[in-house]
């Protein structure tokens, strides 16, 4: 009986630690999420590890912005100043940006989301929809 469980134990611990390590892994190279109100987002994506891993999370977030700089390239100026207000004009958030991607969940509605980089701001209008991934890209001139 003994020598079950110890089998037992050690395959559990050997299908186990691997998962383990990959989600550490992953979840180490995400950056942290922040809530303000009713809004929880996180910002980042300028190291390749870290903008892979926001990549495979994306569509858990309705809402996806990306900031570009001249013609798609993904050299963003950071950091980007962005906000979200609803759609009666009340502002939901404002933030510096700690990269060229911001993944947020917020509720269904439609918002304007708004971004500003050396004097030069640039707004989008969204419908945000719980299950449904919308990309918003905001691109500035080179």
């Amino acid at each position: 009986m003994k020598n079950r469980n110890r089998i037992l134990l050690a395959s559990l611990l050997t299908t186990s630690l691997p998962l383990s390590a990959a989600w550490a892994a992953m979840s180490h190279d995400m950056p942290p999420s922040k809530t303000v109100g009713p809004v929880t987002y996180l910002s980042g994506g300028s190291d390749p590890a870290q903008a892979k891993a926001m990549n495979s999370e994306a569509s858990r977030y309705p809402l996806e912005l990306m900031f570009f700089w001249g013609r798609g390239q993904k050299e963003t100026p950071v950091p980007v100043e962005w906000s979200i207000k609803n759609a009666a004009g009340r502002e939901l958030l404002d933030a510096p940006s700690s990269g060229p991607e911001v993944l947020a969940s917020l509720p269904d509605g439609r918002y304007k989301v708004t971004a500003r980089y050396d004097e030069t701001t640039i707004s989008r209008t969204v419908n945000v929809h719980r299950g449904i991934h919308d990309t918003v890209i905001l691109e500035w001139p080179s």
